[in-house]
């Protein structure tokens, strides 16, 4: 038995009940004899396919007629023909589809329907018995027969009595196995077609049968209170003995419907349930069977297993096949469903299928005409003009309202039901759910059906056009027309143009403008500049597109956004297409990406954001820390002012936390392939619909209780003597040089700066409690759990005695607790959200367990927790929905007021009108309207813009407040304003996935700094408020109303987040100037690092930068894993999965002073996640570099050269190197373009779209080689290759050198020297610098330079 099963192939069965429908595949077959899968359908054709591939093959009817199709019954297939059993007929073809012979059943029973066949066990081989029933119609003696036909003469030989109507007939060894429809297994002797013996089955009925040797199982009905039911089991009997064995459980919903037994593992059987359940059971061993569900959108009808045993084919009520293949414990860590090409479906290899004739002569006009010249001798096709068969859709694009490429949309079953005609029209009332909906069109995901095609064919029609510069005069109008197809293309599919397309189309643009060709007239030139220059008309984020509705797919900008990558990689991709707003998005290529949504959750809450900021100010002893990632993290958020971004760092950091493996908080899915930790792979969540959701509701409680960790980590760090946690370690430079320290990852603090962060501490928490910012309080304040924990007292009470016992508890997440449905007794109870989110922090519960006072056995016990005063309640909820069933989610949905009495909270909104509070409890909230009362139709939110808070006396409160008047009932609550939530995108076909929707800060504060002259907040054009979308990249900005309602099932609540608005969270005493220190220290974890390999010399304080001062850099790289590439049949090649890099090398030189060109950084990169390739042939890294115990180099942690460019950021260095702006985003941090002179960009010309190599340039203009290649010692030591220094330095050499070209005035001669000494040589220097120079390009402006340097 196979270890696994899953989905290769899945196709459409051809075959139509009726024009315009599919019908049901009711019967499926292997070939024993050929790689074919056969199927029959309910219009009575008959398919075949080819090959796992299922590849087309045949079709023909075999049942039926044009008028009348019937379904196919049954199928079995010799090695010369293949046998249909139709309701009337049992018909024989050729594998080809020619028809042999059919036997009609009709004239010997007039009233028989066929139900199945099976060949006779007698040796001969040569008959057919087939067997059906009348369903009581006519004489039973005379109708309910078993038929026996003899292949070889195609007659009906004889008949016999069957007793009761047959559902299966199968052959044992040497009976005749039939299954009928009062539940008993007939055993019939194959020669004379007596009943021998009867097996008692199924009470109700059969419904499947499988025989194998001298087993007989069978899956049925049993009777339960006078009514038909599944019967939940499996029968198996013993035809020796003639006995029943012990059943086989199937505990699926539906029970079991099919059956095939394994063709080399007799014991081994497949049963499968209508709805897609399948089961792979060992008779011995019932309790190690293996339960799959297909992904079936319909209902089974039908089942085969291969000769091969490797693959189960599904017919399904829809008409489509689905193929399932085993799969090996090797495949499974493949992770791929991709068959091995050396299964069959055969147990031996066959011939291929034969293939059709082909005619000898393909020229009509050579044909010597006849009267029997056949027209198949004709080869096709034959036309000298277009015709219109072979229109071209793409080339005359229609729309979506075209009919031709446009199936009709069904009406709605509830039109349908109630439609009544009138002289052929039809008449039907609206249907409730469908009021208001008319005329409006659902817009669903832009990838779900993207114009690929056309998309494709417009990108190829770009290069056709685009030559190299020289022959920019020979370009016509017709590039123009590839321009605008590819913008009108990209356009229609929501997918945006690559940015090295971009700068190709627009030059195309400009030359088509420029070629003054009368094949482009000023209409086509006016559409080309509008399009091309108009963003908004590709951006999904421009205004004016569809919010979502009351029902129906999401809208678009909703739907799974991916990264499409070109030949230059991710960069190239434009990322500015999806988000035109001051705020980042992350990007979505990087594993575990899943936590995009919840750390722009995290960002959005301010304290938390400043907190994590201090602390990467501070000395931090832990390699992982996740509080550092964060602060690494929002601080890039800030500062890119609506770039994108991406969380490498942070998300590699959690990867390798053994505690999140641990909490199941790792994606599975995106870990296969990239490797985990150690080489380890992680276990995390199954693809289910709901996984996501589930997910990130365990990593919000996970991350704050691991920041808090982080956070009491470094507390204790600073209570620690200082001598005590370093070693003082000797480094070069003779007896005058400073002494270094070297601790775990990081520097260690000094006491002056330990105080000062305790004392900030301090503060902040003091102001938190009521105090003054002068006031003392505990130093030892965790102030992230600060931010987050509920200090609560648990008190349980016992009913009999009434005594009492409390414990502290604390939490930092609420899970909410749905009320249970009402009895009939029992009032209802308040679903508002206000209301959960109240009984979900006092969690008051009744159980029955031991008193210790009166010593009661089951004593009732009341559980309640006794939250804070009002004044001690968390700055912040972080609240988990827990929707787990579509009644929980029913609470969430929003409704109109048509609606209200449904649920308590919209009663309530109903009788409350415009903007009172009748009839609502101190304890109760109600959505209310926008102001000017109850408007009838209006959309009602299920969350609450803000929420009161309140306890007082143990007595706790809540209320949603919707408007001034919610407000002023609970004068003395704590306010929380709703700040984000993270939910849980499920529509049609696409993949669920995760957005998050914030109430940014900075957008509600820029909100408040303008008023208007009537006193009201003025919103500017275009601008709904601030609330945004960030759907991974995507930033959109949208209303209130759509951020806080829920409209349809595609939007599922999975976190909430509320921010308290009463009493600000003051964290001004925190650090906020970095420590410069860590540049002066020389670190190093490798345990053996050789002085001799030590090539830089660290800053001293007299050396600390200065706004603008010149630094050179360079850094090297690893891979995480291998690129993954999808090679098309045409060659064109696609990635699904870039090379993940990681830093190995940086290095940082002195660009100005008497030490210029100097290194104080050199450090080697420790990480721990798994290297798959070195990339030694560019980087210079060899296996062993980055491991403390073997390097010979400076290596440090991550996180230490982060904080050493963070800081020379900080302390505004410009930074000079090559390719910058790749190293900058591999690196993951921020560099503001003012501080970036990249050499790439210095030495570009805008007529040359090419960028030059650092190797050319330097052997161009340095007159020195580098980058030779690798070359590895005896001792496995590098003495040649790739090097960071020296990259960083030639860069800042020809940084200078162009500064003196500006200077001079002789650039542009450069340049153009520069590309043409470039295309002679293609590009690639000479491997011999000094041979190279001499017979190389002489340029004179460069000797001009030279000369003067």
């Amino acid at each position: 038995m196979a270890n696994s099963w899953d989905e290769c192939a899945h196709v459409l069965a051809n075959g139509a009940s009726r024009p315009g429908t599919l019908g049901a595949v009711t019967a499926l077959a292997f070939d024993p004899h050929s790689e074919l899968l056969w199927a029959g359908t309910a219009a009575g054709q008959v398919v075949s396919h080819y090959s796992p591939a299922l590849v087309r093959y045949t079709s023909y009817a075999a049942a039926g007629s044009v008028f009348h199709p019937g379904p196919v019954r049954d199928l079995l297939i010799d090695d010369r023909s293949v046998f249909t059993l139709g309701e009337k007929v049992v018909h024989s073809a050729q594998r080809r589809g020619i028809a042999n012979w059919a036997v009609p059943t009709d004239k010997h029973a007039r009233h028989l329907q066929l139900a199945s066949m099976c060949a006779s066990p007698m040796g001969s081989g040569s008959e057919i018995v087939a067997g059906g029933t009348s369903n009581g119609v006519g004489i039973p003696s005379e109708n309910d027969v078993v038929v026996v036909i003899n292949k070889n003469s195609n007659t009906l030989t004889r008949s016999a009595p069957a007793e009761a109507s047959l559902v299966k007939l199968r052959k044992s060894a040497r009976l005749v196995c039939a299954g009928t429809s009062n539940g008993y297994v007939q055993l019939r002797d194959p020669r004379t077609l007596k009943v021998e013996h009867r097996l008692a089955a199924h009470a109700g009925g059969l419904i499947d049968m499988a025989v194998e040797g001298n087993m007989v199982y069978s899956v049925g009905w049993t009777v339960r209170l006078g009514h038909p039911v599944p019967d939940a089991f499996v029968k198996v009997h013993d035809i020796r003995a003639n006995r029943a064995l012990v059943p086989l459980a199937f505990a699926a919903q539906g029970g079991p419907a099919l059956l095939a037994v394994h063709p080399k593992q007799n014991s081994t059987i497949f049963v499968t349930g209508p709805q897609g359940h399948f089961q792979v059971v060992d008779v011995n061993n019932p309790g190690e069977g293996l339960f799959f569900q297909t992904n079936s959108a319909s209902f089974v009808t039908s089942m085969a297993l291969s000769p091969s045993a490797d693959f189960l084919a599904f017919g399904e009520a829809d008409g489509s096949i689905r193929l399932w293949t085993s799969v090996s414990p090797s495949e499974m860590e493949l992770g791929t469903a991709i068959p091995d090409p050396e299964k069959r479906f055969c147990v031996y290899e066959t011939m291929e299928p034969e293939g059709p004739d082909v005619p000898a002569n393909l020229n009509p006009r050579k044909e010597t005409w006849r009267r029997d010249t056949p027209l198949s001798a004709l080869g096709l096709p034959y036309y000298d003009s277009p015709l219109l068969s072979s229109f071209d859709k793409w080339s005359y694009y229609a729309g979506a309202a075209s009919p031709l490429f446009n199936a009709p949309t069904k009406p709605d079953p509830a039109i349908l039901a109630s439609l009544r005609q009138t002289d052929f029209v039809g008449y039907a009332s609206l249907p409730r759910h469908l009021r208001g909906k008319r005329n409006a069109v659902s817009v669903s995901s832009q990838d779900e059906n993207p114009d690929t095609n056309g998309f494709e064919r417009a990108r190829r029609a770009l290069p056709a056009f685009m030559g190299s510069t020289s022959h920019a005069n020979t370009r016509t109008a017709g590039g123009s027309k590839a321009v605008a197809l590819l913008v009108e293309q990209k356009k229609k599919t929501g997918i945006p143009l690559f940015r090295s397309e971009k700068e190709r189309a627009e030059l195309a643009r400009r030359l088509a403008k420029g070629s003054n060709d009368s094949a482009m007239n000023d209409d086509d030139e006016e559409d080309l500049d509008e399009q091309m220059a108009d963003a908004s008309l590709l951006s999904p984020t421009s205004p004016g597109l569809p919010t979502p509705g009351a029902g129906g797919a999401p809208p678009a900008y909703y739907g799974v956004k991916t990264i499409q990558y070109s030949k230059f990689g991710v960069e190239d991709f434009d990322f500015g297409f999806y988000n035109t707003t001051p705020y980042s998005g992350l990007e979505t290529h990087i594993p575990q990406s899943y936590a995009n949504s919840y750390l722009q959750l995290l960002f959005s809450l301010v304290p938390l954001r400043q907190l994590s900021k201090a602390h990467i100010l501070q000395p931090c002893p832990e390699e992982g820390c996740l509080l550092c990632e964060a602060g690494f993290l929002f601080r890039m958020l800030e500062d890119t002012n609506g770039a994108n971004c991406q969380a490498t760092n942070f998300l590699r950091a959690f990867t390798t936390n053994r505690r999140a493996k641990e909490c199941g908080v790792l994606d599975e899915a995106d870990e296969k392939g990239t490797g985990g930790m150690d080489g380890a792979h992680v276990s995390g969540m199954n693809a289910d619909p709901g996984a996501y959701a589930n997910m990130v509701q365990r990593l919000n409680r996970f991350l704050i209780d691991e920041l808090s960790k982080n956070y009491d980590l470094m507390t204790s760090v600073h209570t620690t003597s200082v001598s005590a946690s370093a070693r003082a370690v000797s480094t070069p430079g003779g007896p005058g040089a400073p002494r270094r320290t070297i601790s775990g990852s990081d520097v260690v603090p000094t006491p002056a700066a330990a105080l000062e962060a305790a004392t900030a501490a301090g503060t902040a928490a003091a102001l938190r409690h009521g105090g003054s910012m002068h006031e003392p309080a505990n130093q030892s304040r965790n102030l992230v759990s600060d931010i987050f924990e509920i200090e609560a007292i648990t008190r349980t009470t016992c009913g009999s005695c009434g005594a009492t016992t409390e414990r502290k508890s604390t939490s930092r997440v609420t899970d909410l607790l749905y009320p249970r449905k009402a009895l009939s007794n029992e009032a209802a109870p308040q679903t508002d959200l206000a209301s959960i989110i109240k009984s979900s922090l006092v969690r008051e519960t009744l159980s029955k367990s031991l008193c210790k006072q009166c010593h009661t056995h089951a004593a009732p016990m009341k559980t309640r927790r006794i939250l804070p005063p009002t004044g001690k309640l968390p700055h912040a909820l972080a609240i988990n929905a827990a929707v787990h069933t579509p009644e929980q989610h029913a609470y969430w949905l929003a409704g109109t007021e048509d609606d209200a009495g449904r649920f308590s909270w919209r009663s309530a909104a109903a009788s409350a009108g415009g903007g009172g509070n009748k009839n609502r409890g101190a304890g109760t909230s109600a959505p209310q309207s926008s102001a000017g009362g109850g408007k009838k139709g209006k959309v009602l939110s299920y969350v609450p813009p803000k929420l009161a808070l309140s306890v007082v006396n143990e007595d706790v409160r809540a209320r949603g407040v919707w408007n001034e008047d919610d407000l002023a009932a609970m004068p003395d609550a704590a306010v929380y304003t709703c700040r984000a939530m993270i939910v849980q995108i499920q529509s049609g076909k696409e993949a669920s996935h995760l957005c998050a929707i914030v109430k940014v800060p900075e957008a509600e504060a820029a909100e408040k700094k303008e008023p208007a002259d009537d006193g009201r907040t003025r919103t500017k054009k275009g601008k709904k408020g601030a609330w945004y979308l960030f759907n991974d990249f995507l930033v959109r900005n949208i209303s209130e109303n759509e951020a806080l309602s829920f409209p349809s099932t595609w939007k599922v609540p999975a976190v909430l987040l509320f921010e308290r608005a009463d009493l600000p969270y003051d964290l001004s005493s925190l650090i906020t100037k970095p420590d410069p220190s860590i540049l002066f220290e020389d670190m190093s974890i490798s345990r053996h690092r050789d002085p001799a390999m030590i090539r830089h010399r660290i800053l001293t304080p007299e050396e600390l930068p200065t706004e603008g001062t010149l630094v050179s850099i360079d850094a090297e790289f690893v891979a995480l894993n291998q690129e993954e590439l999808e090679v098309r049949s045409d060659g064109t090649r696609s990635v699904i999965r870039p090379v993940q890099r990681s830093l190995a090398r940086v290095s940082v030189l002195r660009g100005e002073g008497v030490d210029a060109d100097l290194p104080f950084i050199d450090d080697h990169i420790h990480t721990r996640v798994k290297v798959v390739d070195y990339l030694t042939q560019f980087s210079g890294i060899v296996h062993g570099d980055l491991d403390p115990e073997t390097s010979r180099h400076t290596l440090v942690p991550l996180k230490v050269v982060y904080k050493k460019l963070r800081l020379l950021v900080d302390l505004g260095c410009i930074f000079v190197g090559h390719g910058l702006s790749s190293d900058f985003r591999i690196i993951n941090i921020y560099v503001p373009p003012a501080q970036i002179i990249d050499t790439v960009e210095l030495y570009r010309s805008n007529t040359h779209p090419r960028r030059l190599a650092l190797r050319f340039l330097s052997w161009f203009l340095l007159k020195q080689d580098i980058q030779t290649g690798i070359a590895v010692g005896s001792d496995g030591n590098v003495i040649a290759g790739h090097d960071s220094i020296e990259d960083a330095r030639a860069a800042m050499r020809l940084y200078r050198m162009y500064e003196s070209f500006k200077i001079d005035g002789r650039l542009d001669d450069v340049m153009e020297d520069l590309y043409e000494e470039g295309r002679r040589i293609n590009w690639k220097p000479p491997s011999n610098n000094s041979t190279a120079t001499s017979a190389g390009f002489h340029s004179p402006a460069l000797s001009s330079a030279t000369a003067t340097r």
